[in-house]
């Protein structure tokens, strides 16, 4: 009996160059070009035919691009089935952002948003993601908007627990606790990466056991591994938990994935080398070990 080839569960197209924040933990590796949708749809249309038929669009922020609708558009054409868009949002609830893009326009593109919000204060925030001053005060009213407008469960918030906030994210569940239309609350393990800016990684990083001990401690207070008002599913998302299961591709068409210690691994370029990347992927996660 032959073993199938792994694929990944659904392709990153992190292919956004900018964003109204600066994370100082960023691990996204940035391209040097402004992406042209056309070369990354046929590739999601490769993607769907090996089997792949759920896709991220990230960045940078996808609302940086000015043709996010024929993006959203290509990839549902291309086969994605399920669609999902990682955004800080800002400009989406004055239509300022360069898509001009308005929540209930998004909301019908998309399967799945999400919203990061890694404080429970504007100080507390800016830890992590600086640029904005009012940041987490304008997330918590973009998040209400979006609740009001969204699906069930068609919302998605995003933290990153590190050194800074592991304590506090009971007063984060606290800020979304009201929403109604929320999937899921990922707690993402921050992880120390080489596309870091200086400093950042000794700044944020916490070990396994801190992480864990900050996960727990959430379960503890809420007496639940979910948040009350929405019944959304509150996940783990440590370093060793989250590898092998993406694929990511830049704005120059590089695929890529991270390893356990936050190298970025290149796999090249992808377009009209799909399948070679897949293979390539597989065996990069072999090799990290992990068990696609």
């Amino acid at each position: 009996m032959t073993t199938a080839t792994p694929r990944p569960e659904r392709i990153n197209f992190a292919v956004a160059r900018r964003c109204g924040v600066a994370c100082r933990g960023c691990y996204s590796f940035f391209g040097k070009a402004d992406p042209a949708p056309a070369p990354f749809l046929r590739s999601a249309r490769v993607f769907a035919g090996a089997g792949i038929h759920t896709a991220t669009l990230s960045g940078g922020d996808p609302l940086t691009l000015p043709d996010l609708h024929d993006w959203l558009l290509g990839l549902r054409a291309a086969g994605m089935h399920t669609i999902k868009l990682d955004t800080v949002g800002l400009g989406l609830l004055d239509s300022s952002n360069r898509a001009g893009l308005t929540p209930a326009t998004l909301l019908a593109a998309v399967d799945q948003l999400a919203i990061p919000l890694d404080g429970w204060s504007n100080a507390s925030a800016m830890l992590f993601r600086r640029g904005q001053a009012d940041l987490h005060e304008q997330t918590l009213a973009l998040l209400a908007t979006l609740d009001a407008r969204a699906a069930p469960r068609q919302l998605t918030v995003n933290t990153v627990v590190h050194a800074g906030n592991a304590g506090g994210l009971h007063r984060i569940a606290q800020a979304i606790e009201p929403l109604k239309n929320l999937l899921e609350w990922n707690l993402f393990q921050y992880t120390p990466t080489d596309q870091a800016k200086a400093g950042a990684n000794a700044d944020f990083a916490l070990d396994a056991r801190a992480y864990d001990d900050a996960c727990d401690d959430l379960a503890r207070r809420l007496g639940a591994p979910v948040l009350q008002g929405s019944g959304a599913r509150i996940n783990r998302r440590s370093i060793e938990g989250r590898l092998g299961h993406y694929l990511l591709v830049n704005s120059d068409g590089l695929a890529w994935l991270p390893d356990a210690q936050g190298r970025t691994l290149n796999l090249g370029p992808v377009f009209d080398r799909e399948l070679d990347v897949l293979r390539e992927w597989a065996d990069a996660v072999s090799g990290i070990g992990v068990a696609a």
